[in-house]
């Protein structure tokens, strides 16, 4: 079960949720037709129910119900995670 699919303005398809039966996240860049898999081990949020959204500055943002928020900026496999974060929103310029 795939709960969340985006492509990002880069054009990489994301994909987050049950990959293979645990929480993963997988994304395939088909400019090098090539798929990248992510475990529970490589991304440091709960993967499962995963909701994948893009920001403006072109960073991945991974959350879940009930779950942490994550920003990715995976140019440089730099991820910020926000703990406690209850509140959810978005302003007209998204």
């Amino acid at each position: 079960m795939n709960s969340s699919v985006l492509e990002t303005s880069d054009g990489i398809l994301w994909i987050g949720g049950g990959l293979f039966g645990k929480g993963g996240l997988a994304s395939y860049d088909r400019n090098r037709d090539k798929w990248t898999f992510y475990g529970q081990e490589d991304v440091p949020v709960e993967l499962y129910r995963t909701k994948l959204f893009e920001s403006s500055d072109d960073a991945l943002w991974v959350t879940g119900d009930g779950q942490t928020v994550s920003r990715l900026e995976y140019s440089q496999s730099q991820w910020t995670t926000l703990e406690g974060l209850l509140f959810q929103a978005e302003e007209p310029g998204g």
